[in-house]
């Protein structure tokens, strides 16, 4: 297997996902899931494995997710990076050691472009306008040298107008080149995809980052930009001795915390300062200033991954992450638009959304059992919980309405102030799928003994592979998984879900009737 990400050309990715409807209506081996209208999914795909590779992207598109955290780009690049293989483990909790695209700066610019298109293109070729139309969010880091640096800055310009980009006439002249393979979409039909991309951007900054070097990014991204900005911050905000009791009632030793990084990180009491300062400046500029809950957190490492400090997230996450949202949200009186990232799922997913946070974003729960079918199981979640409809068309909570001013919905401080006291109330051991406690750990390019070509042992690397390179073929007219060499990277995600034993490949039909697909 390959150590890096190879990208697909843009008439391939357009090929196979037309014939693969045709045949199974999915993509990518995801069902296609229709959003009966007015209903438009608030939810989607953090900043992560999910969002870096055009195909990742239209994969969580199929599940129904209509937001979409970009994968954050910064001057540092590609093999530069030194990211050791695996960066992801499910071993108690989530760990990661990857922190920004694996892909040059360029390369990414041109996945998300191939995506948007693509996704633009696919919408109206499955008559899925009603579902709601796509929406890119960028996320870009570290420091405001990078930012402004001609490689990131690049990217931001390509990213709020592609027209120009090489990547967007390709996709044009494929576009034109194949119109007959469309039954829907006629020629004039393809001059209506938009070439703005995004007009928001997720700031992220590194650990420790000091509060003015942020306030300045930020004035930057929003004066001279001209972009909404949100603010990644910190779970650290809650103070040490309330992060620790939080992490200890669901079974985390906080004697992984380490110490610098509350001593490091900014305060709540500079935070709030700082975010007044810019509210104002993003009131006179004409944008919008929010926050986005929550960054990872670090910790000591046991051995989950290499090197000394991991980073935590997934479902641990979700009380420090409900607890900054509670207090921000009422220090600004739910003013603050607050987007949200740290343990959402099925079960929580209405609670959330219903509390104002939008979007609701996610990346740990795809790498569970379920993949990027678990985007459609929120949706369901949320349809179900929204019977009497409380989202409005353009998918923000109709109990908390976009004002004339912002396009972000109002967050209801009361809401959040109760989701937060029932995290740190009422803990829950985090409990991980049972293919995920009895991990193996098979080198990700070995093969077993007399089978080159196929694994078999069961479904889950399908499942939760974010760059959809572990996919179903047949062997002898039987079903088994490949493990595609120009497309895997060796993220990890595979390796400690894959479960012991010689499970034989589950018909399709199988799990999606297992899984309540249709």
């Amino acid at each position: 297997m390959k150590n890096r990400m190879v990208p697909i050309p843009f008439e391939t990715l357009l090929l196979r996902c037309l014939a693969e409807y045709r045949e199974s209506k999915s993509l990518f081996y995801v069902p296609v899931e229709p959003l009966a209208a007015p209903f438009v999914s608030p939810i989607g795909p953090a900043a992560g494995p999910h969002t870096q590779m055009a195909q990742n992207i239209v994969a969580a598109w199929a599940a129904g997710a209509r937001h979409f955290e970009l994968k954050t780009v910064q001057v540092l690049e590609g093999e530069a990076l030194g990211i050791a293989k695996p960066c992801i483990a499910m071993d108690g909790g989530v760990y990661n050691t990857e922190w920004s695209t694996e892909l040059t700066v360029a390369e990414a610019r041109d996945e998300y472009v191939k995506a948007w298109y693509l996704i633009h293109l696919l919408t109206r070729e499955l008559s899925l306008e009603a579902s709601g139309l796509p929406v890119f969010y960028m996320s870009v880091g570290y420091d405001l040298e990078g930012i402004k640096s001609s490689k990131v800055n690049g990217f931001i310009d390509a990213m709020k107008d592609a027209s120009a980009c090489a990547a967007w006439r390709e996709c044009e002249a494929m576009a034109l080149k194949h119109v007959g393979e469309f039954r829907n979409l006629k020629e004039a039909g393809l001059e209506s995809v938009p070439p703005a991309i995004s007009g928001s951007v997720t700031l992220s900054t590194l650990h420790g980052c000091p509060a003015a070097e942020i306030e300045d990014i930020a004035r930057h991204l929003l004066g001279a930009k001209g972009l909404d900005v949100f603010l990644k911050m910190n779970p650290t905000l809650l103070g040490r001795e309330r992060v620790a009791e939080l992490l200890a009632g669901r079974g985390f030793d906080p004697e992984r915390l380490k110490a610098d990084s509350f001593s490091h990180d900014i305060s709540f009491a500079d935070a709030t300062a700082m975010l007044r300062r810019l509210l104002a400046y993003a009131k006179a500029s004409g944008r919008v200033l929010g926050v986005k809950l929550t960054n990872t957190l670090p910790v000591a490492s046991r051995g989950e991954l290499s090197g000394e400090t991991l980073y935590l997230s997934g479902s641990l996450l979700r009380p420090l992450a409900t607890g900054v949202a509670a207090l921000l949200a009422g220090e600004f009186g739910g003013g603050l638009p607050l987007s949200y990232s740290g343990g959402a799922d099925r079960s929580n997913v209405a609670a959330l959304a219903g509390a104002g946070l939008f979007p609701v974003t996610v990346s740990s729960a795809l790498l569970a059992p379920g993949g990027y079918r678990n985007l459609t199981f929120m949706n369901r979640a949320l349809a179900e919980a929204n019977r009497k409809p409380r989202f409005s068309a353009n998918g923000s909570p109709a109990a908390t309405p976009r004002s004339a001013a912002s396009p972000y919905p109002r967050v209801d401080a009361a809401a959040l102030a109760a989701l937060a006291a029932g995290d740190r109330e009422n803990p829950a051991p985090v409990r991980l799928p049972r293919a995920a406690r009895r991990a193996i750990t098979l080198p990700a390019t070995e093969t077993p003994p007399g089978e080159p070509d196929e694994c078999g042992r069961c479904s889950n690397c399908v499942d939760v592979c974010p760059n959809r390179a572990n996919v179903p073929y047949t062997v002898n007219g039987a079903r088994a998984v490949r493990h595609d060499g120009a497309l895997c990277n060796e993220c990890g995600a595979c390796v400690f879900l894959c479960v012991e034993g010689r499970t034989p490949w589950r018909d399709k039909k199988e799990i999606d009737r297992k899984e309540n697909i249709s």
